[in-house]
């Protein structure tokens, strides 16, 4: 009697178990493959805006120097691996700067959330520029940091606003994918 109660108690724990395991499973295999690196780059982005931020606020409301902004944000970044892409191993950093916030008074941007900040580039460490360096990697499409620290994935580069003066009604600038 006692044996049949333990083997009854021991395939219970077991039929537990297995339903936990089929329950938690796809949650760790989404963020080791596949699409699971999708939030890994943006969450990189994010990152990078967060010591754009911090920048910023120790650097009298200027944005960092487009010529040298990686080097500026070491201090105010985690570590390295923000400035990367896993799709890119190798690479130093994988992300570009919009040249045309170097030096810019945060208070001047008056529409935030329509300036692009920061975007997938090819590979290299400090770049800045606009459209001409993005690169679209990964399937999901093409990843943006924009001035009030928001991303997004975007199926194209065509409406991006780079000019930190931009105006609602201006003609976006961009290319498509």
């Amino acid at each position: 009697m006692r044996a049949r109660s333990i083997i009854v108690g021991v395939a219970t724990t077991v039929v537990v178990l297995v339903v936990i395991a089929a329950i938690i499973w796809p949650m760790f295999a989404r963020t080791h493959c596949g699409d699971g690196h999708k939030p890994r780059c943006l969450t990189n982005l994010k990152s990078i805006g967060l010591a754009i931020k911090m920048y910023v606020n120790d650097n009298d409301e200027a944005y960092p120097p487009a010529d040298r902004w990686c080097d500026a944000l070491i201090p105010y970044s985690k570590n390295m691996s923000d400035f990367r892409c896993y799709l890119l191993p190798d690479a130093r950093g994988a992300f570009a700067y919009n040249r045309r916030l170097s030096g810019v008074a945060e208070r001047s941007i008056n529409h935030p959330a329509d300036v692009v900040m920061a975007f997938e580039s090819r590979p290299g460490w400090d770049l800045s520029g606009g459209v001409e360096l993005a690169t679209c990697r990964h399937p999901e499409g093409f990843f943006v940091l924009y001035v009030d620290g928001h991303t997004q994935t975007l199926d194209c580069m065509s409406g991006l606003h780079w000019d930190p003066a931009y105006e609602p009604g201006q003609p976006a600038k961009g290319r498509k994918k």
